[in-house]
């Protein structure tokens, strides 16, 4: 009988010392969880901060490729008036 008590207490002691343990593992894990939700905090606001200069390099870059390929395309496009026009003009400033 005196066995099956200690047995009995050890058994308690084991379940006990596991809850501990698990409780311990939770509150690690909650605090975890708060340090990751800060963490994803600052990133979000990082990410918002650069939202408007990702917004302007966007325009940038678009204008370039833009400009550029009008650039290309420009001899083209030329009419035969505005060639007569600044052949004028280069002609009047070096009189």
């Amino acid at each position: 009988m005196r066995g099956e008590g200690l047995t009995a207490q050890l058994n308690n002691h084991k379940n006990v010392s596991e809850v501990k343990l698990l409780k311990d593992r939770i509150v690690l894990g909650e605090q975890k969880i708060h340090v990751l939700n800060k963490e994803i905090d600052r990133f979000k606001t990082k990410v918002a901060e650069f939202e408007p200069e990702n917004e302007i390099l966007k325009r940038q870059l678009y204008n370039f490729k833009f400009d550029t390929s009008w650039r290309g395309l420009r001899p083209l496009r030329t009419s035969p008036a505005l060639l007569v026009y600044r052949l004028a003009q280069r002609i009047q400033k070096d009189k």
